[in-house]
């Protein structure tokens, strides 16, 4: 981690350098990047999702299937936890479900001079990918955020993907998916874990 100091010169010099930076160039060259990603997973598919698991990750797999983990890899993982992360685990979700419990997803309708008829209809989707970030850090809290939620709003099947990282931070994201009721994860990240939840793959 670098530290920058407020009232030393190295600090000025770092905010000249971002204010130098056109954001919108960057944007647009992670936007190619990311179309390439896609357009890649759509046609070649597992293949595709392996060589970007070797490019960034650094993994070198020779089968999909070694990123997948099922209901009872999940169930494992929480079991392998100590008292206080289960407990935290526990206290997160509680904590998640009665904040979108509070707000109700009912159906509503009402008339004005405009439209003679408008509202909401709220319907679960049937099946949903869910995204987690990860890598070197790892968000359990993005887990529970959006499987508690989905799980509430009566989502039938919930797969979960999250980049490849070291075991003992995977296993504390599989005990999370576990908690929150998510049916499959696969690690995988960025551009390529939503291409293939978007449009599948082999």
């Amino acid at each position: 981690m670098k530290k920058l100091i407020l009232k030393e010169e190295a600090f000025k010099d770092f905010l000249s350098f971002q204010r130098s930076k056109d954001p919108l160039k960057d944007l647009d060259e992670v936007s190619e990047d990311v179309r390439k990603i896609i357009s890649k997973v759509r046609l070649k598919g597992d293949k595709a999702l392996l060589e970007y698991t070797k490019k960034f990750d650094k993994l070198n797999l020779k089968k999909i299937e070694e990123l997948i983990f099922t209901k009872a890899d999940m169930h494992h993982a929480y079991s392998q936890l100590d008292k206080n992360k289960k407990q935290s685990l526990r206290y997160l979700k509680k904590r998640i479900k009665k904040f979108h419990e509070s707000i109700p997803l009912s159906d509503w309708q009402l008339k004005d001079k405009i439209f003679e008829k408008y509202g909401q209809v709220s319907r679960p989707i049937k099946r949903v990918g869910l995204y987690a970030p990860g890598g070197n850090a790892i968000y359990p809290s993005s887990v529970l955020m959006t499987s508690v939620l989905a799980k509430l709003a009566g989502v039938k099947e919930i797969l979960l993907s999250f980049p490849p990282s070291r075991s003992d931070l995977k296993e504390l994201m599989l005990a999370a998916a576990h908690i929150g009721g998510v049916d499959e994860v696969v690690c995988l990240g960025g551009a390529q874990s939503i291409a293939a939840m978007t449009f599948g793959t082999d």
